[in-house]
């Protein structure tokens, strides 16, 4: 009791409100994060389509890279926000021509952590809405022709197919939890995600053709999240 009492007198009562502030503004993170990733994507009516006129079917595996931000709580994820991007260049086995398949997916989601507050770890069921933006290119390696036939007259040098889709994540989330450690800035580094892109809605590609099958986005994949900054 005596050194309770002394404490008091020796240390300010200020100090005891800021430390009980500092606590509670802990109680929320923003962390920023980049992400490595493998995605699987079959886009099987597109390739099939593709493939029946003479072309390589679409790769169905890629690397993916990305970013985004999160705003965490010791049981909420309340707002999960990143882009990843994938990108297949030179897969067509026709001779004299170039082809690239690029695709990013926009994600904005929550997470619920069903482990204890206190655990190390954090594990999320999460779910969010999704879009998806998906371009398809051929272009021809070489242009034996002229600047002025090429510009002159109407003939085919590039095509390029766009699509958007929209539709839901789900996904699981196994990180580090921030909050075991508040004196540690970096006690969330990493984290693992599994999820799906489950894609509902499409546009029409661009340019529009009256036959043209969808360019479904829809992909699983698994990512790892590491975090440059977690205060």
């Amino acid at each position: 009791m005596y050194a309770s009492v002394f404490a008091q007198d020796v240390v300010s009562p200020h100090l005891f409100e800021e430390m009980e502030m500092v606590k509670e503004e802990r109680g929320t993170s923003v962390n920023l994060f980049l992400t490595v990733g493998y995605d699987h994507m079959a886009n099987k009516a597109f390739s099939d389509k593709i493939a029946t006129l003479g072309h390589t079917a679409l790769p169905s595996d890629f690397m993916t890279t990305g970013f985004g931000f999160s705003l965490v709580r010791e049981r909420w994820t309340i707002l999960n926000l990143d882009i990843n991007l994938g990108r297949a260049t030179e897969f067509n086995d026709m001779p004299d021509f170039n082809t690239s398949l690029f695709f990013s997916h926009l994600k904005a989601g929550v997470g619920y952590n069903i482990l204890d507050v206190q655990h190390q770890f954090r594990l999320e069921p999460g779910i969010g809405i999704v879009y998806g933006n998906g371009r398809y290119q051929i272009q021809p390696s070489h242009i034996e022709t002229t600047f002025e036939e090429a510009l002159g007259i109407p003939n085919f040098y590039e095509l390029n197919l766009r699509q958007n889709n929209y539709g839901f994540n789900f996904n699981l989330t196994f990180s580090q939890n921030q909050f075991f450690n508040e004196s540690k800035v970096l006690t969330n580094f990493f984290g693992l995600e599994v999820g799906t892109n489950l894609m509902l809605l499409s546009s029409a590609i661009t340019p529009t053709f009256k036959d043209s099958p969808n360019f479904n986005l829809s992909t699983f994949y698994v990512k790892v999240k590491i975090n440059v900054l977690s205060p």
